[in-house]
Parts: structure tokens; sequence; C-alpha cells
């Protein structure tokens, strides 16, 4: 029997019917603590200073493909240490003008159900 995974919703939308705050499960709330991981910088998190990865360093470096190799180990190696619900499958990453597009392709450990999470991490 597959594990049933669950987080709370960031936007805290309540429930209409309940009141209460509606939770994501299973393959969106790995998404979205993937998506949370990718977003928060290193040494910003109280109690957990070193959760995080330091995607925003990268922006105003030289886009080049050594670039784009350093941040994508940095994404592989926080997913292994603080998301063990995501077995990587690939992960991609662009330096454009306006920021860093990642895509990160995995399956979700106890379901096996693949995902892509897209996300950009902006100058802005």
């Amino acid at each position: 029997m597959a594990k049933i995974y669950s987080d709370l919703a960031l936007s805290f939308v309540a429930n209409p019917n309940t009141g209460d705050v509606t939770p994501v499960t299973n393959e969106r709330s790995v998404k979205l603590a993937l998506r949370n991981l990718l977003a928060t910088d290193i040494g910003t998190r109280p109690y957990d200073p070193e959760y995080g990865v330091n995607l925003k360093r990268y922006l105003f470096k030289q886009a080049d493909a050594l670039t784009e190799v350093d941040i994508i180990e940095e994404i592989h190696d926080a997913i292994k240490i603080f998301e063990p619900r995501a077995i990587v499958q690939a992960i991609e990453a662009n330096v454009v003008d306006y920021g860093i597009e990642v895509t990160v392709e995995f399956r979700v450990k106890d379901t096996g159900v693949f995902q892509t999470l897209e996300t950009l991490i902006s100058r802005v």
C-alpha cells in the first residue's frame, strides 16, 4: 500500500465547507515541496539554516554551459538531501535574460507517478 503524502497549500485557501486550510496530497504535495525548496535560499529558513538552494547567486553570473551544470548539480544535491519523496529523472536549467528556467522531471517515491516541475527563478 502506497503512502499518502500531505502538506498545507501555501495559498492557505479555506475549504468552503469546513473552514479548514485545504491540504495538498501525494504528487501535488511533493511538487509543492520541490518548488519551495528551489525558491528558498540557504540560510533563510529559521531553525533549518542548511535548507534550500542558492540559485539566486547564479542570476548575475556568466550564462554559459558550466554555470548551467553547476545549477543542475546544486538542485540535484538539494533534492537528494531535503526531498527524499522525489526520485529525480532529469533536471534542466537554462539561464535566460530574466532569470533561470528550471525543469525537474521526477517520480514520486512509493507511488511511482511521473511528474514535471517547471519554475522560474527571476531577477526581480
